[in-house]
């Protein structure tokens, strides 16, 4: 029973970490598994619930949001980049409710920079800073709103 090797090496996958249909199959693929044996595997753990793109979905948006490690586009992007269908990702990205994207700015500078001052902090630094929220697909306008915060909530302390 060759479907049995595609399913087991399935499986093997599975147990690392979660896939999607497209990346599960590629690894597949790459594995050197006839097409219908793949074809055969997948559908196998799509019965079984052991694939679900969807579940994946929102659990990887929640994730790289709440972590600030992507917002945006750049989580759409992420999201496509593991596989996940554009339909999927577009509807995981817009149930994430959460914090405004100034908020969570905010809370990784606290984490991540607890030092920086955007009232001292020299061009280099504001531009290093800047660059990393960017990066993770924060718009300017968001970083400077999340700046200016920071920067009355400073303020207030020293008064």
């Amino acid at each position: 029973m060759t479907e049995a090797k595609a399913y087991l090496a399935a499986l093997r996958i599975l147990t690392r970490s979660d896939r999607s249909v497209a990346d599960l199959g590629k690894r597949l693929r790459q594995q050197n598994y006839p097409e219908d044996e793949i074809k055969d595997a997948l559908e196998r753990c799509l019965e079984l619930g052991y694939l679900d793109d969807g579940k994946l979905a929102g659990t990887l948006a929640r994730s790289l949001s709440e972590s600030g490690r992507a917002v945006g586009r750049k989580l759409l992007f992420e999201l496509k980049k593991r596989g996940i269908p554009a339909e999927l990702a577009e509807a995981a990205i817009s149930e994430l409710e959460g914090s405004a994207p100034d908020e969570q700015i905010a809370g990784i500078l606290q984490r991540r920079y607890p030092e920086f001052d955007p009232r001292t902090a020299d061009p280099v630094q504001r531009r290093r800073i800047l660059g990393f929220f960017q990066r993770r697909g924060y718009r300017l306008d968001e970083i400077y709103t999340a700046f200016d915060a920071l920067t009355e909530a400073l303020n207030a302390d020293d008064n």
